[in-house]
């Protein structure tokens, strides 16, 4: 009951794409398929099932090859009101290179007109699947505008040439025939199967080899990426370098600081239990005290003196202190501003 486009430039996979997940899908749910693919024969797709252990017991459906001749005759698809034509009621139909036959609408033929608007309403009475009909293209700008507007889904097909991925290939799928960014419904990657190659012909001569006239369109063969890519890895490896010193030198510190801290209560508790000695604090003198200071040709001196008016210069710099808080040891004794108090 659908119109799917299959786009992509020569050598996409696009005719790949339609055998192995369009055809060969159908075919084991026993439909009638019917296609001017190159190569597809009923004949393969027995032989493909026969080789598979798993698919002996299906009954498969039948693979009916045509011309592009009879693609382009007006009873090729059903249509309303016509008699017996090619195709029947609940048929796959793909058709490759579909710009041959409708890539304007003159060259649509009206009875092909009829059956694009009303393909739905065609469906076979003992299966009942309705005619379903796959376009395969390079691009949907070669299609006429009438079968465009009712294309349901679109996948377009991209080789991976430029990473040098010559097996590999991508699938978008879009919704409607708009192959734009906003219509993007899903992205997949896919591989190319050897096994599928029995089924069809992808070129003319059995012998057909593909090169490529520009090696340059693969990006891996730019030196420049490749500089890119070693500077890179040295200036990440560099950085990791950098990152790992950094933890590795504060994981010492801190293991530095935790052994200090084992390490001071043993000290602690070592000091308590041998304590050092007291200190001897010597008397104050009760004969000497301070009575002033003298400055004589750049001398400092201090004076005291005692009870009965003796005087004594003695050098400052045996004093501690300022002020009323100065004092030294004269005689094994304390003499300050307070001291001297024998009568």
């Amino acid at each position: 009951m659908s119109i799917t486009a299959y786009i992509g430039i020569n050598g996409s996979g696009k005719t790949y794409e339609v055998v192995r997940s369009v055809m060969l899908p159908a075919f084991l749910n026993g439909r009638r398929i019917v296609t001017n693919i190159e190569g597809v024969t009923h004949e393969n797709f027995m032989k493909f099932i026969l080789n598979d252990e798993k698919l002996k017991d299906i009954t498969p459906g039948i693979v009916i090859p045509v011309s592009d001749d009879d693609v382009n005759k007006e009873d090729f698809l059903p249509y309303k009101g016509a008699g017996d034509t090619f195709c029947k009621s609940g048929d796959l139909i793909c058709i490759d290179e579909a710009w041959r036959f409708w890539e304007t609408d003159k060259m649509l033929l009206k009875g092909h007109r009829s059956f694009f608007a009303e393909h739905r309403h065609f469906s076979d009475k003992d299966s009942g699947f309705t005619c379903d009909i796959v376009v395969i293209s390079q691009d949907l700008g070669t299609l006429c505008r009438f079968i465009k507007s009712r294309i349901e889904t679109t996948y377009r097909m991209q080789k991976h040439l430029a990473l040098g991925l010559s097996k590999r290939y991508r699938v978008d799928v879009y919704m409607g025939a708009k192959p734009f960014k906003k219509y993007l419904t899903s992205s997949y990657q896919e591989k190319y199967n050897p096994q599928y190659f029995s089924l069809y012909r992808s070129h003319d001569e059995n012998n057909a080899k593909e090169a490529r006239v520009d090696k340059r369109q693969n990006i891996f063969r730019q030196t420049k990426l490749w500089v890119v890519l070693f500077f890179s890895i040295l200036s990440i490896s560099v950085a990791i370098f950098f990152v790992y010193s950094f933890l590795n030198r504060g994981q010492e510190n801190n293991q530095s600081i935790v052994h200090a801290q084992k390490i001071e209560p043993t000290v602690h508790l070592s000091s308590v239990e041998t304590p050092s000695p007291p200190v001897k604090v010597l008397p104050l003198s009760r004969t000497w005290k301070i009575s002033g200071t003298l400055k004589v040709h750049g001398a400092d001196f201090v004076i005291i003196s005692d009870i009965n008016g003796v005087f004594r210069l003695i050098g400052k710099e045996v004093f501690i202190g300022q002020g009323m808080m100065m004092y030294a040891l004269i005689d094994n004794e304390r003499v300050t501003y307070f001291s001297g108090s024998m009568k």
